[in-house]
C-alpha cells in the first residue's frame, strides 16, 4: 500500500507543471462593438497580457492563451502561445487576439485562460466551462487556469452611433417658379439603437421659399413639422434602429440660380 501511495503522490506532483498564472485583458480601439445595445459587429479585438511559472524541471513545455467558445462548449485557440519553454518564470506575453459572438456567455461575457497543450490531464483541474455551469463541459484534458472574464459591453467602442444627415432637391433643376421637393434624410442605419428626440431646423437658402399652401411630410416616427417662409423645423420624432427616414417640403424659386440647403443643427 505504501508503494501505491507513493506512486499516486508522484503522479500528482508531476501534474503541477505551471503555477502563478496571470491574465490581463483590455480593449484596443478598433471601432467594433459585439455586445450590448450598441453592437455593430460580430467580432472585435482584445489586448491580452499573460504569463505563468513553469515548475517542470525539463524544458520543452508549451502554453497557449485560449478563449472559451460558448457555441462549441470547448476552448478555442487565439494564436497566442509559447513553445519549448524553459523552467522558471515565463516572460510577459502580449498579443492582440480576437473575440467573436460565438464566444459570448449570457450575451455579454468572454472568458480567456491558459492551456497546457502538453498536459496528459488537468493541470489546473478546470475541465468545465469557466462559469461553472454543470451542464457545460469542455474537453476532458482541458488543463485550463487563470480564466478571466471580460464584459464585452464595456468596450469603449460600444457607444451610440450618431445618425447621419443629408439634404437633396428633387428634381435638382427646375424652371423659375417651378416646384422641387427638399428632402432631408436622417440615416440611423449604422446604429442598433433608435435615434430619439430629433430636433433640427433647416434654413432655406435665400431666394428659395416654401410652396403655399405648405406641403410638408415625414416618414419618421412621431414628431412635429413646423414651416415658416424661411425655414422648417422637425422636432420630437425618432428613427428606428438600422433604419432611415425623411422629412420633406415643397419649395420654389422666383429667380434663377444655384441654391444649397444647410441645416441649423
Amino acid at each position: 500500500m505504501l508503494a501505491v501511495l507513493a506512486a499516486v503522490m508522484a503522479g500528482a506532483a508531476q501534474a503541477e507543471r505551471w503555477s502563478n498564472p496571470y491574465v490581463s485583458l483590455s480593449f484596443p480601439s478598433d471601432g467594433s462593438c459585439m455586445a450590448g445595445p450598441y453592437a455593430n459587429a460580430t467580432s472585435t479585438q482584445v489586448q491580452a497580457e499573460w504569463r505563468a511559472f513553469n515548475t517542470d524541471t525539463d524544458p520543452g513545455r508549451a502554453l497557449q492563451f485560449v478563449a472559451w467558445s460558448e457555441t462549441s462548449a470547448d476552448i478555442r485557440a487565439t494564436g497566442s502561445y509559447v513553445a519549448n519553454t524553459s523552467p522558471g518564470q515565463l516572460p510577459l506575453q502580449q498579443a492582440v487576439v480576437s473575440a467573436t459572438t460565438n464566444d459570448l456567455v449570457s450575451g455579454r461575457d468572454v472568458y480567456y485562460g491558459l492551456y497546457d497543450s502538453w498536459a496528459s490531464g488537468s493541470v489546473w483541474s478546470r475541465p468545465n466551462a469557466p462559469y461553472n455551469a454543470p451542464d457545460e463541459t469542455g474537453p476532458a484534458d482541458a488543463a485550463i487556469a487563470a480564466y478571466t472574464k471580460l464584459d464585452m459591453t464595456t468596450d469603449p467602442d460600444c457607444v451610440a452611433t450618431p445618425p447621419g444627415f443629408s439634404a437633396t432637391f428633387t428634381p435638382d433643376s427646375i424652371a423659375t417658379g417651378g416646384v422641387s421637393t427638399l428632402v432631408y434624410t436622417i440615416d440611423n442605419s449604422g446604429s442598433a439603437s433608435p435615434a430619439s428626440a430629433l430636433d433640427f431646423t433647416l434654413n432655406l437658402p435665400a431666394g428659395v421659399t416654401p410652396v403655399t399652401p405648405y406641403n410638408v411630410s415625414s416618414t419618421c416616427m412621431g414628431g412635429v413639422l413646423t414651416t415658416t417662409f424661411t425655414s422648417f423645423r422637425y422636432s420630437g420624432g425618432q428613427v428606428l434602429p438600422r433604419a432611415t427616414c425623411t422629412v420633406s417640403v415643397d419649395v420654389t424659386a422666383a429667380t434663377a440660380g444655384s441654391f444649397n440647403a444647410v441645416t441649423g443643427n
